[in-house]
């Protein structure tokens, strides 16, 4: 079985994310710039990145405290993952999908600091998971 070309990925991510978190649930979609500024600078281990990852993180916890839904769009190795928060009363579910068949280890670290960063800094208003879900297909 051939694995899908990563533009086909990017339109499928892309599709799905059109479908089903901005058009039906109102969601709102953090720029891929602002993953890309974390995800680049973590592999980085200057001062200067360390500080962008910082900003970004800044930016991205905003979103966060605007949004009920917020979808998190991750690309690292060739790969893109949505990383979804929706926000329910005090308790956040984290959702988080993926279209490979093994998750790849960069994406979920990334996936898994972003997650950290928000957890971290919102535990006295909302109940988060301290771990990563389960990846889930997209379908």
């Amino acid at each position: 079985m051939n694995s899908m070309a990563s533009g086909d990925r990017l339109k499928l991510l892309w599709w799905i994310i059109k479908r089903d978190l901005i058009e039906v649930q109102g969601a709102e979609l953090v720029d891929p710039v602002i993953i890309y500024q974390i995800s680049h600078g973590l592999q980085e281990s200057s001062e200067e990145s360390l500080q962008i990852v910082k900003k970004a993180g800044c930016i991205l916890l905003r979103q966060f405290h605007k949004a009920g839904l917020l979808g998190v769009p991750v690309w690292a190795e060739e790969n893109w993952i949505l990383l979804v928060f929706r926000k329910l009363g005090k308790v956040v579910q984290v959702r988080y999908y993926d279209s490979l068949k093994a998750p790849s280890s960069t994406s979920a670290v990334v996936a898994d600091y972003i997650l950290q960063f928000i957890r971290e800094r919102c535990t006295d208003y909302f109940e988060f998971p301290s771990v990563l879900p389960e990846k889930k297909e997209y379908s």
